[in-house]
């Protein structure tokens, strides 16, 4: 039952959209609807907030991009049909961009990190507003691309692979869960019940924390083998990309992260985050 009322909410959300963007009924066509449908336009008429001088391509991308990624992909689609929605409404509707990968049906899991499992599965909830198979497999991208839809790497094959070599997008999920929430996304961190250690483990974590950042030459140095290309693109990664503190956007894009992935069972129920 609660999926029937899901469903039914999400189709009255679109038709509501398109009413308020005058493009279910547009005015342009008003005179050759039949005598029924131009009493529905009059009576939806109330509801519309037409801007004017906007054509109805225009309107129709405006509406699609409110209702959010998947809609954007619906126009873009329709904008390489001009024989079913004319020349005119197909080139307004070729202006439509976003950032989203082409739709997925599956998605192969580099599974070595679980913090970036649930994140894609909750980018794949809400932003993307896809639901994909999830498939376990290891980290080979040649062999993701070619047997799935998309793949997620993570770490040292994440840095090394070459995606425009094998015609495939490369997204940053750290990026794009900044793009949904406006906050930064904390990959890992400290975490331990209270009373487990005390201040003498944090102050030596905390150093150890230091001589890391400062060994940063030497772990790129080791991690290249003598490959010079390849410690750059370490020692930039580590210098330009990573960060350790944890201020209080860090502290509510965690919790934010927690509650998604508690909403979708992939961690406890929500609860608040406690600092000692």
């Amino acid at each position: 039952m609660f999926e029937a009322i899901g469903h039914s909410w999400r189709l009255a959300r679109v038709a509501v959209t398109l009413v308020r963007y005058d493009v279910l009924l547009p005015s342009e066509y008003y005179d050759r609807y039949p005598t029924s449908l131009q009493a529905a336009h009059t009576a939806l008429s109330i509801f519309t907030k037409r801007r004017r001088g906007r054509s109805v391509g225009e309107r129709l991308g405006k509406a699609l991009e409110r209702l959010g990624p998947a809609y954007v992909k619906v126009g873009q689609f329709l904008a390489t049909r001009p024989d079913m929605i004319g020349v005119t409404a197909a080139q307004d509707l070729a202006r439509l961009k976003d950032r989203l990968p082409p739709f997925s049906r599956t998605i192969a899991l580099d599974t070595s990190s679980r913090t970036s499992v649930t994140l894609i599965r909750v980018l794949c909830q809400r932003r993307y507003r896809i639901a994909p198979e999830f498939v376990p497999y290891g980290p080979d991208l040649a062999a993701m691309v070619r047997d799935y839809d998309a793949g997620l790497l993570i770490g040292d094959p994440a840095l090394e692979a070459d995606a425009a070599a094998l015609g495939a997008t490369k997204i940053d999920l750290g990026g794009e869960w900044t793009d949904m929430t406006g906050l930064p996304f904390v990959y890992a961190a400290w975490t331990g019940r209270t009373g487990a250690i005390g201040a003498e483990e944090i102050r030596l974590l905390q150093e150890a924390q230091a001589e890391g950042v400062a060994s940063y030459p030497a772990i790129a140095a080791e991690y290249g083998n003598s490959h010079a290309a390849r410690t750059d693109r370490a020692l930039a990664y580590l210098r330009d990309n990573m960060r350790y503190g944890l201020g209080a956007d860090e502290e509510k894009g965690l919790q934010l992260f927690l509650d998604y992935a508690a909403d979708l069972g992939l961690a406890g129920r929500r609860r608040k985050l406690e600092f000692f």
